[in-house]
């Protein structure tokens, strides 16, 4: 920590009020409001805490940094300042949201303590002319008596930033123990008991406001705050988002904290990992998002079947949630290039480039009647002859046993029943062939030469798009980047 800097607390206390639900307060808060503010390395922890009395705001949450100058950086502000739809909505509903901005005055812990399962807070607004009083008060001898209790972990003393303007000093005191411990004790009740207490306590503007608060949740620390990491570190985050509509869409993200954003969208019956041998070609360079569409991989299938606008929808709503303005592209294969079309054609200022692969403009009587015929198998007897069989039709009869092909096959057995029957709803009720020669995005289409009937499908269509290309891989069927990722990675890098 250099001299310049100001170590403090962002202190936020929240009550969601009648108009938010509280499962709706939790979901928004611990998966898409706290991770976005722990990505950023220069937040060093932040823990949420419930009060253990009846009043209200009925949560706090505490974020810890080197230096308080941070939150008015403009990597901080962002978040504020674009916050997604669903924030937004939530914010505007909630009965209280008060944050304030601390620096801190003093600290004193227990070696490697962790955060406190019991917190007590005590606010003081004290008089300038009596503040250095009280600062020393709280240095030479109430946090020194107060580690004497049974259980004590940390203390510190913070002044409110805020203070500066004013005539009066806004004080905050945050006492951290174990959830075994000696409040209202012996060793408590003497560090209540001296005469500098007394003396401080008596020229307060007002009596001191004390709290007690049980831990809720600890945020975890996610790393990737693209203007905090160095240059060529690695950045990972495996996380969830959860929408509105309930849905949780599981997504990774990683590659260049510096490089521009890479979107991909999955092919019916596979998840995120299906672009695995794409992946190490574009981290050094791009900072690559996946994500398990509805009922795939990881993600919930929600109560109804989508639709592509849906599923196009599902990825507006995660770069809105990750607070990322554009794409440099978007890619998707099948199911997931009728997807990224889709959100490339109706958000065309989100997206700068667009490929999509093995995959038709509309659906189409006999393909519907296989995927159908599919579901009801799949209900009837499982997904093992409905693994086996798409295999055969995906790949080449030499791939079937290439590592590849049998990794998508695990795919296949793992994607839920609601899954894949909503995937196959979606495929089987689009049409995008009225928006093609108004699609204003640079687009490159791509087909495995083996994928029955698509090549010469997509050759065609592709042709009605301004500003496309068309590129046929040889040796591949329906997913030339798990069969042939070489040829399909030679393909996209130039477009990219």
């Amino acid at each position: 920590m250099s001299p310049e800097t100001v170590p403090g607390i962002l202190h936020v206390l929240t009550d969601p009020g009648p108009n938010v639900t509280l499962n709706e307060f939790h979901d928004w808060y611990n998966n898409e409001h706290g991770p976005m503010r722990m990505r950023l390395s220069a937040i060093k922890s932040g823990v949420r805490y419930e009060a253990t009395d009846a009043l209200s705001p009925r949560w706090m949450a505490t974020y810890e940094l080197d230096d308080i100058a941070f939150l008015e950086q403009p990597v901080y502000t962002h978040l504020r300042q674009h916050r997604s739809r669903r924030e937004a909505g939530i914010i505007a509903r909630m009965a209280i949201l008060d944050r304030a901005i601390y620096r801190l005055v003093t600290s004193r812990r227990q070696r490697d303590a962790e955060p406190g399962n019991v917190v007590v807070t005590v606010s003081l607004i004290a008089p300038k002319t009596s503040s250095v009083d009280l600062e020393q008060w709280y240095i030479q001898e109430h946090i020194a008596m107060l580690s004497l209790i049974p259980g004590w972990l940390r203390s510190r003393l913070l002044v409110d930033v805020s203070s500066d303007t004013l005539d009066f000093v806004k004080y905050i005191a945050v006492h951290e123990y174990t959830k075994s411990n000696g409040l209202e004790g012996p060793a408590h009740k003497a560090a209540q008991c001296t005469p500098w207490r007394a003396r401080v306590m008596s020229f307060l503007k007002q009596p001191a406001i004390r709290r007690t608060y049980r831990l809720h949740r600890v945020l975890p620390k996610l790393t990737n705050d693209l203007s905090h990491i160095p240059p060529g570190a690695p950045c990972v985050i495996d996380s969830f988002y959860s929408k509105d509509d309930g849905v949780k869409l599981h997504y990774r993200l990683e590659g260049s904290p510096t490089g521009p954003v890479i979107a991909f969208s999955n092919a019916l019956l596979t998840d995120l990992h299906v672009w695995d041998h794409i992946i190490p070609y574009l981290a050094p360079n791009y900072l690559v998002l996946r994500y398990d569409a509805r009922g795939h991989g990881l993600s919930t299938a929600g109560s109804t079947e989508p639709s592509v606008g849906e599923l196009s929808a599902d990825l507006l709503s995660l770069i809105s949630a990750l607070n990322i303005p554009r794409l440099h592209a978007v890619i998707g294969v099948s199911l997931g290039g009728v997807t990224a079309l889709h959100f490339a054609l109706h958000n065309p200022t989100c997206v700068a480039r667009f490929i999509g692969a093995d995959f038709d403009i509309a659906s189409n009587p006999a393909s519907n009647a296989v995927w159908e015929s599919r579901v009801a198998f799949a209900r009837s007897s499982g997904h093992t002859e409905l693994a086996r069989q798409t295999i055969m039709d995906w790949f080449l009869s030499t791939s079937v046993q290439a590592p590849g092909a049998q990794a998508v096959e695990q795919m296949i057995l793992a994607t839920s029943l609601p899954g894949f029957s909503g995937g196959v709803h979606a495929l089987c009720n689009y049409d995008l062939r009225d928006m093609l020669p108004f699609f204003n995005v640079p687009a490159l289409f791509v087909v495995g030469t083996k994928d029955g009937t698509l090549p010469e499908a997509m050759r065609e269509f592709s042709a009605t798009v301004p500003d496309a290309r068309f590129t046929a891989i040889e040796d591949s069927g329906h997913l030339p980047m798990v069969e042939n990722p070489e040829s399909f990675w030679s393909v996209i890098a130039p477009f990219l």
